[in-house]
């Protein structure tokens, strides 16, 4: 069941105040996008043994996860989210489905795509009537496919070899 405007407008507050936290490692304001009791932030698709694969549960752990993935974009990624499908999950619950692309910001070469994915989020009316996330998963797409030589595949090689 669609969702009304009032509450669209909420889900997307929530989800920039999380992107822009991550973006400019603000991890308190990252926290606050969470549900105090518990809730999840998962990472599936990348290399196995990747330090950002897997599933990170309660506030601790997903700003700890957080504040890794900042120090090795030292605030020059951008999460650009777009495409956004909601759905009434009933008793206060939202489901959250769309495309998000990760722009790291800086001096050619080392700019452009980062990563891009698809991702499913559950989101809680709280008493206050704010939107917490009870969990996020980010299915992270394949690789580009390319010739060898192309700068996407290079600067993507580049990058999957950090992980």
């Amino acid at each position: 069941m669609p969702v009304d405007a009032e509450t669209a407008f909420q889900v997307q507050q929530v989800t920039n105040k999380y992107s822009h936290g991550v973006d400019h490692g603000d991890f308190e304001l990252v926290a606050s996008c969470f549900d105090p009791e518990g809730g999840y932030i998962e990472n599936v698709g990348l290399p196995e043994g990747s330090p950002n694969g897997g599933r990170r549960v309660g506030r601790d752990n997903i700003v700890k996860y957080v504040a890794g993935s900042f120090g090795a974009c030292r605030g020059h990624c951008r999460h650009w989210i777009g495409l956004t499908v909601l759905e009434d999950l009933g008793d206060g619950k939202v489901r959250q489905k769309g495309y998000c692309t990760v722009y790291r910001a800086g001096v050619f070469p080392n700019v452009g795509p980062y990563l891009s994915g698809e991702f499913v989020d559950v989101l809680q009316k709280t008493a206050t009537g704010e939107y917490v996330f009870l969990n996020r998963q980010f299915r992270v797409d394949p690789g580009p496919i390319g010739p060898a030589d192309d700068v996407l595949i290079t600067k993507f090689d580049a990058a999957a070899a950090k992980w």
